[in-house]
C-alpha cells in the first residue's frame, strides 16, 4: 500500500491537450466516450479529447468530463506526488491510501474461444451476448479474457476511486506505461 495524490483543476480544451501531451510518456492507453460512442485504443490513437475520457498508464490516470463549451473538469490520479500540478494551482488531495492489484475484466470473450472458433474474415475482436456489436481492446493476441489492471485509492477502507494502470491477458502478458 502507498499514498494516492488526486489532482483537479477546471481547464479548456487548449490545456487538457497540453497536459495529455506533457505526460505523454506516462500514458499508454485512453478510453473515449460520448453519449453515443466509446473507443478504447493505445494512446497513440488521441487526437481531440472527446467530451468523457481517461488516459493511462503505469504511474497515473488523466481523467476529463466535459462541462460547458469548451471547458473540462480533470483529474490526475497518481501514487507519486506532482509537484509541477501542486505549484500550478491545481487542487491536491491527500491521505488516500493506493492498494495495487486489483482485476477489472472487460466484456466479452474473443472470438477464437467460442465453440467453432473465429470465424474467417472476422477481426480480431470479443463478443458478449448481451451486446450487439463487437468489442475492440488494443489487446494484440486473442486471450480468451483481458482485464484492465488496476490501483484503488480509499479512504477510511472505502474504495473512492479506481485507477487503471494497464492491461493483462490471461494468458500472462502485461502491457501498460512499460514501453
Amino acid at each position: 500500500m502507498s499514498n494516492g495524490y488526486v489532482y483537479s483543476r477546471r481547464l479548456d480544451r487548449a490545456g487538457l491537450q497540453a497536459l495529455l501531451g506533457a505526460r505523454r510518456g506516462e500514458l499508454a492507453y485512453v478510453m473515449q466516450e460520448t453519449d453515443a460512442d466509446i473507443a478504447f485504443a493505445e494512446i497513440t490513437a488521441l487526437d481531440q479529447p472527446w467530451s468523457r475520457g481517461r488516459a493511462f498508464g503505469e504511474t497515473l490516470e488523466v481523467r476529463w468530463t466535459q462541462e460547458e463549451g469548451e471547458r473540462y473538469r480533470v483529474l490526475l490520479l497518481s501514487e507519486a506526488p506532482q509537484s509541477d500540478l501542486a505549484e500550478a494551482g491545481w487542487c491536491v488531495r491527500e491521505g488516500l491510501t493506493a492498494v495495487d492489484g486489483v482485476r477489472i475484466y472487460l466484456w466479452g470473450r474473443h472470438y477464437s474461444f467460442l465453440r467453432g472458433g473465429q470465424p474467417e474474415g472476422l477481426p480480431h475482436a470479443w463478443v458478449q451476448a448481451s451486446i450487439p456489436r463487437e468489442l475492440h481492446y488494443p489487446w494484440p493476441q486473442p486471450d480468451e479474457r483481458v482485464y484492465l489492471r488496476a490501483v484503488e485509492y480509499r479512504e477510511g477502507g472505502i474504495v473512492r476511486l479506481t485507477r487503471f494502470k494497464g492491461l493483462k491477458g490471461d494468458e500472462g502478458e502485461t502491457r501498460g506505461g512499460q514501453r
